[in-house]
């Protein structure tokens, strides 16, 4: 434990704030035989007795009168073991205690920094900053605090928090490159754009100064990182596709709110783990849940330097800037290409001699953590928490998956959200893809949901397997037959072929009630045998789907094999 003991080499006798332990950590001496700064830091601690050194200074030893400028020091003991917090030697504590002291600087106020660079314009979409802090002691503090603001001074765009001091060169010079990014929404609702001017500052803090200085020397620069690699700087950008369909609530109010915003992160690992190395949002969701475009690009990675990206994006339904794990999100993948595992993630290349743009597309979905039969982000967006909707109850339609989820929210009004015993609203974005099932990520989305479908009983008698299905590809589907001939339950095969029919169907809107089939293909089946339909037998269900995809309509399709 550490103690606590003098500020100044003074103490008052008897005073609670001498014996104070402000550390208290366990160890295994073998293992780890020295106690360092890293030790604190794991204790979630900036400085040893943060904040705590000038409540005792000026309340205990001054009576509430000593000046701030007066403490110089402080001194700690440390101590073995979980006896008495004494000097004196004991045998709880079985070593004789050690003391240290920590030294300020005799000052009302810390010594200001010397800010260094970025100065001027610079190409990077993440600022990398450098200082000095030369002070009155040589002291090297723990911790700092960055703001920027816009080019006005007053307007603050972003502000670190208190971080731990970032190791010091041997020349004195600090370095930090801030989870700041070129066209990103930062936690004031600023929008850190390219081309604009800002100022930038940064103090640093230690257990007795431990709040951010207004007289600190502000520096000009901007960003000028122009978007296209190989153009007019080194750094390049990512353009991406994002599309949502589920019952979230999404914003582009960048500027008053940072809920629901979209944010779009791309990383240099395929993990998403660490700072990103670009961030930006969409800030036009014209296209968001547009079932027939999905080639429109809604947002910008830009200032990426050469090399291999993965990105996600997430519905910030708090507005706390992080994807928590209920939040809506999706990354971009190989859904809608030939590759075998569609669900990696996908590399996005910048490379630093060419002006191309990667592009991908990201489709959003919603996560169900509680496993509650809603939507997360839903329970959220209706009563701000995952815990007072839900679960739903029956075996309905509705208890199942519903791919029509905003307009089946709207409809269904009179549900009751507090017991749950509603509609489940689980989005289903496979479903939707349906909608635009005449595009490449369409089909495939259909062919997954489809390609394992159970065996049924379609009449006394007929079981029919669906082996596989595609649209692109064809069917395969399995007849077994069997009639009973007596009483007793023998059983005769069934020897004439069956008759089948795979219908389109479609309707404008899941509101409506009856769907129209569009387009069949009829066949027959011998008992007890497998026919395969080929992909120019189908050829007529995907030319019905372009054809109505063509008009506008759109609407919802679905395939029905009927007897």
């Amino acid at each position: 434990r550490v103690v606590r003991t003098a500020v100044n080499g003074q103490t008052v006798e008897g005073a609670p704030a001498f014996g104070e332990v402000v550390l208290d950590r366990t160890f295994n001496a073998s293992l780890k035989p020295l106690f360092t700064e890293a030790d604190l830091v794991a204790d979630g601690q900036l400085d040893l007795d943060w904040g705590g050194v000038w409540p005792v200074w000026r309340d205990v030893i001054g009576g509430g009168s000593a000046s701030f400028a007066g403490i110089e020091n402080a001194t700690y003991r440390v101590i073995l073991g979980n006896g008495t917090t004494s000097s004196s030697v004991n045998d709880v504590n079985n070593v004789i205690p050690v003391e240290f002291t920590n030294a300020f600087e005799p000052l009302d106020d810390q010594t200001r920094t010397t800010p260094l660079t970025p100065q001027g314009a610079i190409d990077s979409g993440r600022p990398t900053f450098t200082w000095r802090h030369d002070n009155t002691i040589e002291k090297s503090y723990p911790a700092f605090q960055l703001r920027v603001w816009k080019a006005n001074g007053s307007t603050l765009v972003y502000d670190s928090g208190i971080r731990k001091a970032p190791p010091r060169s041997q020349q004195g010079v600090y370095s930090w490159t801030a989870p700041l990014y070129a066209n990103m929404v930062t936690a004031n609702g600023q929008i850190f754009a390219t081309t604009n001017n800002y100022k930038w500052a940064v103090s640093m803090l230690d257990a007795k100064f431990t709040t951010f200085h207004p007289g600190e020397t502000k520096k000009d620069f901007r960003l000028e990182c122009s978007g296209v690699s190989g153009s007019l700087s080194d750094y390049g950008t990512i353009a991406l596709k994002v599309r949502y369909y589920g019952p979230g609530t999404v914003s582009t109010a960048a500027t008053s709110s940072r809920n629901n915003l979209i944010r779009v992160q791309a990383f240099d690992t395929p993990d998403f783990t660490g700072d990103p190395a670009g961030e930006a949002y969409v800030a036009d969701v014209s296209a968001l849940d547009s079932m027939a475009d999905i080639s429109t690009i809604n947002v910008r990675v830009i200032g990426l330097a050469p090399g291999t990206y993965y990105v996600r994006a997430f519905i910030d339904t708090n507005g706390d800037g992080v994807r928590q794990d209920w939040e809506s999100w999706g990354y971009a993948n190989y859904v809608g290409t030939s590759e075998s595992a569609v669900y990696n993630p996908k590399g996005l290349t910048i490379a630093g001699d060419s002006v191309k743009v990667p592009e991908s597309i990201i489709y959003i979905e919603d996560a169900d953590t509680d496993d509650d039969g809603f939507p997360d982000v839903y329970e959220w967006n209706q009563k701000g928490n995952l815990t007072t909707i839900g679960p739903a109850t029956g075996n309905t339609f509705f208890t199942q998956v519903n791919p029509d989820l905003k307009n089946a929210l709207s409809a269904y009004a009179n549900m009751n959200l507090d017991t749950g015993k509603a509609m489940a609203v689980q989005s289903a974005p496979v479903f939707q893809l349906m909608r635009a099932a005449a595009s490449p990520e369409g089909l495939n989305a259909v062919n997954a949901l489809l390609s394992s479908t159970p065996e049924v009983e379609v009449e006394s008698g007929i079981a029919v397997t669906i082996e596989s299905f595609s649209l692109e590809e064809g069917m395969s589907v399995k007849v077994e037959t069997a009639t009973a001939v007596d009483g007793q339950g023998l059983l005769t095969l069934r020897a004439e072929p069956l008759s089948f029919s795979l219908e389109l169907r479609h309707k404008a809107s899941l509101a409506e009630t009856g769907w129209e089939t569009v387009a069949s293909v009829p066949f027959a089946v011998g008992a007890n045998e497998t026919v395969t339909l080929s992909a120019d037998d189908l050829a007529v269900l995907r030319e019905k789907i372009a054809e109505i995809q063509t008009t506008g309509e759109a609407g919802f399709f679905k395939v029905v094999l009927t007897r």
